[in-house]
């Protein structure tokens, strides 16, 4: 007598199974296919990345030392050029006369003060005040002469350039004697007071010296050609 048995699977049970075998069916596809190909994708990205490091990177160096050896010659050659004709330009322009921008209007205004007392105590001239000429002009120099004692006469005479060019003054007035006069001066020219005394008992002073003048605008009218 043969012995049999019957062994019956519960459904829920064969169905769980169906269940894995698809999971399972899944996974190996996944690991089959897609694993695979994520593989290529990386070994391809790589690949392209060995070759930016291995060739594009040199070669983009090579392009900033270039471009930098282009900037170091701008730096050393040309900015030098270029702020060598700056200096030159502005060269050119300080030549410029400024008489020729403006002109001086002695009839009002002052234009230097020099207010103080400045001595002569010699019988030799002494230069005791000096200014110079911003532009060309024709300024009004005023001055207040004196003398310490009536027995003496103070003299003053304005120089251009250590050279006698004014009308001398001469006075024995103890309180004073106010002078004017109009003279011509060139852009650098020094405009210098000189003074001294008959008497060397006694000084010689000026009280103060004043140019008098107001710059005023002359624009340049240049015709064609000029």
């Amino acid at each position: 007598m043969s012995n049999s048995f019957n062994i019956s699977v519960k459904p829920e049970i064969a169905a769980a199974v169906v269940k894995i075998d698809a999971i399972k069916t899944v996974i190996d596809d996944i690991h089959n296919t897609d694993l695979l190909n994520v593989t290529n994708i990386v070994t391809t990205s790589y690949a392209a990345v060995l070759d930016i490091h291995d060739t594009d990177l040199p070669a983009a160096v090579v392009k900033i030392d270039a471009n930098k050896a282009v900037v170091d010659a701008i730096r050393a050659t040309d900015v030098p050029n270029i702020q060598t004709n700056i200096d030159a330009n502005e060269t050119k322009i300080d030549l410029i006369p400024t008489s020729q921008l403006y002109g001086v209007d002695p009839s009002s205004g002052i234009f230097v003060d020099s207010s103080g007392d400045d001595f002569g105590v010699t019988t030799d001239y002494v230069l005791i005040k000096e200014f110079r000429s911003r532009i060309s002009a024709t300024y009004d120099i005023e001055f207040k002469l004196l003398t310490e004692n009536g027995a003496a006469n103070a003299l003053c005479q304005i120089y251009k350039n250590g050279v006698a060019f004014g009308t001398e003054r001469s006075t024995n007035s103890i309180s004073g004697i106010v002078y004017n006069e109009e003279l011509h001066f060139t852009i650098g020219d020094l405009i210098q007071f000189w003074c001294k005394t008959d008497n060397v008992t006694y000084w010689a002073c000026v009280r103060f010296a004043f140019i008098n003048g107001v710059i005023v605008d002359t624009p340049v009218i240049k015709t064609l050609g000029a």
